[in-house]
């Protein structure tokens, strides 16, 4: 027993201390826009409509609530593919420094003034998929940039907002949320998407990013992306993560280097 105490002391120990490790800045030569397009590969899924879940709900005020959104949130959003070009939303693309490093972040990206929002306007929440950047890693310790991140319920019911986070990064929560009310939340970067539902409406979810630095973007409808500034002349991973097959580059991503001007980057992902 007293072994394996001091096994388990030596492992937090340990932990604590690579947490705690100053990072070095990664060496790059400026920076250069990226942008892409991701695509499905093979057959478009099925579209999952909602209508039995709605007509299930026991509130009457609900079910006519639910009813009234407009067609596009009366259908499952883990599948949003454009029928022309094949192209996929809601897929977080992103890139990591080296191990033991930082990114060097341009002068524009130290400070935000906007606020992400996500809304509850009926029964689904809008956008289904938002990235949050409160704060840069300057290779001591966390920096805010002092964007902010708001949820909201401009609709006529009641909803419920429960968060899975990873609790190395930030605590879960479950409050419920008053029809025309909003929240502001404050949250940590962490490696994997913190996951909204609402416990009223249990076909409710979306994704929530948080990164510590401002390289990433959310594909659009015709699964497109822009990062408007990247560091270039550095060996970095591209990441991309989708709801379903969860990460889809692999888990350690794609080594690339970008190049001064354009760089442009368009990949496939397949349904399960």
């Amino acid at each position: 027993m007293r072994r394996m105490m001091i096994v388990l002391i030596a492992i937090v120990v340990c932990t604590l201390q690579t947490f705690g490790q100053e990072k070095t800045t990664l060496k790059t030569d400026g920076w250069a826009p990226l942008s892409g397009r991701v695509t499905l590969e093979g057959d478009v899924p099925a579209a999952v409509p909602l209508a039995p879940a709605i007509m299930a709900l026991n509130n009457p005020v609900d079910r006519a609530c639910c009813n009234a959104a407009p067609a596009k949130q009366k259908i499952k959003p883990n599948w949003v593919v454009d029928p022309k070009t094949k192209g996929v939303a809601n897929v977080a693309v992103w890139i990591l420094p080296p191990a033991g490093t930082v990114f060097p972040v341009h002068p524009l990206d130290k400070k935000r003034r906007d606020t992400v929002t996500i809304d509850q306007p009926f029964c689904a929440f809008v956008p289904h998929m938002v990235a949050h950047y409160p704060s840069y890693h300057d290779g001591k310790e966390l920096v805010s940039t002092g964007q902010k991140f708001l949820v909201k319920n401009s609709s006529i019911v009641t909803h419920n907002v429960r968060a899975t986070t990873q609790v190395k990064f930030n605590d879960p929560f479950n409050i419920n949320m008053i029809s025309k009310t909003d929240r502001e939340f404050t949250f940590k970067p962490q490696p994997l998407p913190i996951t909204l539902e609402c416990d009223l409406h249990r076909f409710m979810n979306a994704y929530v990013f948080v990164f510590d630095h401002p390289y990433f973007a959310i594909t659009q409808e015709d699964g497109t992306f822009t990062i408007p500034r990247v560091p270039y002349g550095a060996a970095v991973s591209v990441m991309a993560w989708h709801e379903e097959p969860g990460y889809v580059l692999t888990p350690n991503g794609m080594k690339m280097v970008f190049k001064e001007g354009k760089n442009e980057f368009n990949f496939s992902i397949k349904a399960k």
